[in-house]
């Protein structure tokens, strides 16, 4: 459905540039595939699980990373250019297309099961992401808390690609006997995917109801105590390997995120349904 709708206004607009609305298109697209794949797969074949495999990763790194970043790589530079006098945005040329298509290379290895085929992707991957990010120029210094908290979210890209490199040479050196639990797809979705959506969010909610967007005390301690149940969960999938109780750490990381997420949507919630003050 939400493909259908905005595939219709795609195809209606004037506008001369659609380039990100394609890429959200493109992303969309993937997830449909991705879900009926995965329906597909229930279906007892021989290479069922296979598929199954396929459909998880492409729907994790070609929907829904590839969908947050079309938006990210569009809304962080707009937002910085309107909040710092003086900021460019200066963005590669083809990023999506370099970014899905070794997306879709990190989704081929995956189905391997082989942490040394995992470096093809990620080296490049992390380069690619570490080579943007510098070149945007972010002002850190100069933003308040509800736009460096977008800033943040977006490093936590490379940081993920990084952990990824080093837990496969970890694999590998240690001829996999050394093996991690999903610390990855965490920092994506913990780091990247929550932190984003908390710093749009609040920014969204107080815009569009007529209050100036900023972070207040609250919200700030918020962003930062995100950021550190990040450091939590990755350790959490450190634990098995570390002899410790990987029980209690994952309990205490999935009840610290919970709480920050309530503690938001106390605050927000009602500023979203009020609307307009």
């Amino acid at each position: 459905l939400s493909f259908r709708t905005l595939y219709g206004i795609y195809n209606k607009s004037i506008t001369a540039d659609k380039y990100d609305t394609k890429w959200i298109l493109i992303a969309f697209a993937t997830g449909i595939v991705s879900n009926l794949l995965y329906i597909f797969s229930f279906i007892k074949f021989e290479n069922y699980l296979l598929v199954q495999k396929v459909a998880i990763n492409a729907g994790f790194y070609l929907f829904l990373f590839a969908l947050i970043f079309t938006i990210s790589q569009r809304m962080i530079p707009f937002f910085t250019s309107v909040k710092a006098q003086g900021y460019k945005i200066n963005k590669s040329k083809a990023l999506m297309e370099k970014v899905f298509a070794l997306l879709a290379l990190k989704v081929m290895m995956l189905t391997f099961d082989a942490p040394a085929l995992n470096l093809i992707a990620d080296v490049p991957l992390f380069v690619l992401f570490v080579k943007e990010l510098i070149q945007w120029k972010l002002p850190f210094k100069t933003m308040p808390a509800v736009m460096w908290v977008l800033f943040v979210s977006v490093y936590w890209i490379p940081v993920g690609f990084l952990v990824s490199i080093l837990e496969s040479i970890a694999f590998i050196a240690s001829s996999g006997t050394l093996v991690f639990e999903k610390s990855v797809i965490h920092v994506f979705a913990i780091g990247y995917f929550a932190t984003i959506l908390l710093g749009f969010g609040t920014r969204v909610v107080l815009g569009h109801s007529g209050r100036t967007p900023m972070a207040d005390t609250l919200t700030t301690v918020i962003f930062i105590a995100v950021q550190a149940i990040v450091l939590l969960r990755v350790f959490t999938s450190y634990t098995i390997a570390l002899d410790l109780d990987y029980v209690f750490y994952i309990n205490l990381s999935a009840v610290l995120f919970i709480s920050g997420l309530v503690i938001w949507s106390v605050k927000y919630l009602p500023i979203l349904f009020e609307g307009k003050k």
